[in-house]
């Protein structure tokens, strides 16, 4: 939380870590509305979590590659 210009500023990262920032004028509502938006931000990141779409389905392991000749 910093205050600039006068105004406070509510910080905070959404659930695919994008740095975010609301300007108020009082403290207490850029705290208040920093605290609502990480703790969203971290139910939507609950609710994404499990395995990325990226990783390999279970299995075999593969096979390692043989090493090329020079």
């Amino acid at each position: 939380m910093k205050n600039k210009y006068g105004k406070w500023y509510a910080d905070w990262r959404d659930e695919f870590g994008h740095r975010k920032a609301k300007a108020f004028k009082t403290k207490k509502a850029a705290l208040t509305y920093a605290t609502k938006m990480r703790n969203t931000t971290h139910a939507k990141k609950a609710r994404r979590a499990g395995r990325s779409a990226t990783s390999r389905a279970s299995g075999p392991p593969r096979t390692q590659r043989k090493a090329a000749h020079a």
